[in-house]
């Protein structure tokens, strides 16, 4: 019997993500038939998991062959930035996961016949309004609800043409809409670079936007994969992989990974432990060439109250990438706390005024009611410095 015409639809928001295996081709082209389809099927495995433990059952999650995509709806308990910034924290997740997950199972011999640098997992993510259908289902408890059934809407389309694009990115292949950056740019720690695409479909330019590194600081991301997966990130392999400590997303994304691991131990000894991987990573292994790792360099000092060395670095940060925000917010608080302890005017009051004052004209919009508070409350203190100069 032909299932039934439901027009009965309903419109939420939703965050839209699809990927793309963009080495899979290449590893068809020299592996069996067996191999490739074990890869294929534990790639499915791989992102179907990962994406039910950040995202839940009400998302709409799904594979094929080489490609993934989860349709992840925004209701009253969530918000724009929550699940926007949650999403990004799958993909990034499970590109490390991809990229070291030959290391793991092994599936040829010869792991550099997989490919030299690894495997690469391009992405594109959007968000905006849908409209859905809804079913009803049956509880364990017997109670009646709905679940969502269908997603409808030129979103969808939208999402898929921009990770389509992202196949040709430099950086991380992840690719982002307008909406989503303006989203994450002023809230988060994230580098982007603007490229200008013809989407298939469209007939016009469009801005879309690659990100290059970002500093997942918050402890209530990263959280969620489990130990086994993480088990083949390691420095052993990171050393096979060739040109991976060269690769800035993968860089703060793994110096990420520790610094949470860090702040979530329980035990003088396992602090200990993730203290001393952080810094030797930050330090000495990967080479400060990405603005984020020098953000996440200050970003250390400051945990450490080192200020004088926070200082110099957020500096160096604004003056590789002024549109940085948090690293704007970072230094006033900074050089505000240590003209305190100077007790007295200096010439860096100056540069904090102008500082202030466009984080609240340009950016207001963008930051948090904390973030303006905050700054209101510089901007008087700063006034009364002026005054008595």
């Amino acid at each position: 019997m032909a299932e039934k015409y439901n027009d009965n639809m309903q419109e939420t928001e939703a965050c839209f993500i699809f990927v793309d295996l963009i080495d899979s081709s290449p590893f068809s082209s020299f592996a069996n038939k067996e191999s490739y389809a074990k890869w294929i099927l534990m790639f499915q495995y791989c992102f179907n998991s990962l994406a039910k433990k950040y995202f839940g059952e009400e998302s709409f999650i799904g594979t094929v062959g080489d490609e993934g995509y989860a349709f992840i709806p925004v209701f009253k308990e969530n918000n724009e930035i929550t699940i926007i910034y949650k999403t990004l924290c799958f993909v990034f997740e499970l590109k490390a996961i991809i990229k070291f997950l030959p290391y793991k199972n092994k599936i040829e011999k010869n792991l550099d016949d997989i490919g030299p640098y690894g495997l690469r997992l391009a992405a594109g993510i959007h968000y905006g309004d849908i409209m859905y259908t809804t079913e009803p289902i049956k509880t364990e408890n017997g109670a009646w609800t709905t679940k969502i059934k269908n997603y409808v809407g030129y979103n969808i389309n939208y999402a898929k043409r921009v990770e389509t694009c992202s196949r040709n990115g430099v950086y991380s292949n992840v690719y982002v809409s307008r909406r989503v950056y303006d989203v994450l740019v002023s809230q988060k720690t994230i580098l982007f670079e603007k490229r200008l695409v013809e989407l298939k479909g469209l007939e016009r330019i469009i801005e879309v936007f690659e990100i290059q590194s970002a500093f997942i600081f918050d402890e209530d991301m990263l959280e969620i994969l489990d130990e086994e997966w993480r088990n083949c990130i390691n420095d052993k392999n990171i050393s096979s992989i060739n040109n991976i400590k060269n690769e800035y997303w993968f860089k703060t994304y793994f110096l990420s990974y520790i610094f949470q691991r860090y702040q979530k131990s329980k035990g003088d000894l396992n602090k200990e432990h993730y203290e001393k991987e952080f810094s030797k990573k930050l330090f000495q292994d990967f080479e400060a060439d990405d603005p984020i790792i020098i953000f996440i360099q200050a970003y250390h000092y400051q945990k450490n109250n080192d200020i004088t060395l926070a200082i110099e670095k957020f500096k160096i940060v604004l003056e590789k990438k002024p549109e940085l925000v948090r690293a704007k917010i970072f230094l006033i608080e900074l050089i505000m706390k240590l003209l305190k302890q100077k007790n007295k005017p200096s010439s860096e009051v100056i540069y904090i005024s102008n500082l202030t004052k466009e984080l609240i004209e340009y950016y207001s919009e963008k930051l948090t009611d904390g973030e303006k508070k905050k700054l209101g409350e510089i901007k008087t203190e700063i006034d009364i410095m002026l005054s008595l100069k």
